[in-house]
């Protein structure tokens, strides 16, 4: 009997993700040690005022408090990235784990299995499973946006999906913004300038399906239109989806 030999496949982990989030955590560090630096100067600018000036002490404190509010805000999006990174790097320490499982498989093992699965299934058959794909493209469904007891307010859902395998963790983020007619000019609001987030995504972190939910709260004179949701993977295994969904409220 001919032996069929069978070639692993060679598998190419890309780094881009993590490259470019280390990249953003340092000019983000950047800031807050220029932001730093400036409340430093400002607070060495403050001389002491005597009662008659409280005016002016008071608008020295209000400085002081502005910058120590921008710091703090620096610190906590530096602390997003980096938790964004260590996701990133996890991800690509476990394709690189599979790479290197797959490269150490025995060549006699793979040589065996080939010749029993082409005597269980006909060959036009097994041409047929080998050659399919598998669906690792990620998919949106139940889009939902319901009101509340605020004419302002509303309450948002959906689901991210994964078809591939049941085994294969997705890591990356969910963007979502509204999208609408401010004052008659066209606007794009993106999800932590109309929600209590402090960061225009959220974190997606799964294996099959992530159920996302959240409130928004629109500012005055703002008509929306849709709602966009973009789902984008670190991992190039996995096709990224975008959809862009009408807003039309029940409840």
């Amino acid at each position: 009997m001919k032996k069929t030999k069978v070639h692993v496949p060679k598998v190419v982990v890309q780094t881009n993700p993590a490259s470019r989030a280390s990249l953003a955590v340092l000019l983000v560090t950047a800031a807050i040690v220029l932001a730093w630096l400036g409340y430093e100067i400002g607070r060495s600018q403050v001389t002491p005022v005597a009662s008659g000036d409280s005016a002016v002490g008071e608008q020295a404190q209000a400085q002081i408090a502005a910058l120590e509010k921008e710091r703090d805000a620096l610190k906590e999006k530096v602390a997003g990235l980096q938790r964004d990174v260590r996701l990133s790097r996890d991800a690509l320490e476990v394709a690189r784990k599979k790479v290197r499982s797959l490269e150490r498989q025995p060549a006699t093992e793979a040589e065996a299995v080939a010749p029993a699965m082409a005597a269980e299934s006909p060959p036009a058959q097994a041409t047929e499973a080998v050659s399919e794909p598998a669906d690792n493209s990620l998919h949106l469904r139940d889009v939902r946006i319901t009101r509340t007891e605020a004419e302002d307010r509303f309450r948002f859902s959906f689901s991210v999906v994964n078809r591939g395998s049941e085994t294969d963790q997705v890591v990356g983020t969910i963007w979502i913004a509204v999208n609408g007619m401010l004052n008659g000019t066209p606007t794009r609001l993106p999800l932590d300038r109309v929600s209590a987030s402090t960061r225009p995504f959220v974190k997606m972190d799964f294996r099959q399906r992530q159920e996302v939910e959240g409130e928004l709260r629109l500012p005055p004179a703002f008509t929306p239109r849709n709602i966009s949701i973009e789902a984008k993977p670190y991992s190039r295994k996995f096709t990224e989806t975008s959809e862009k969904v009408d807003w039309v409220t029940g409840g």
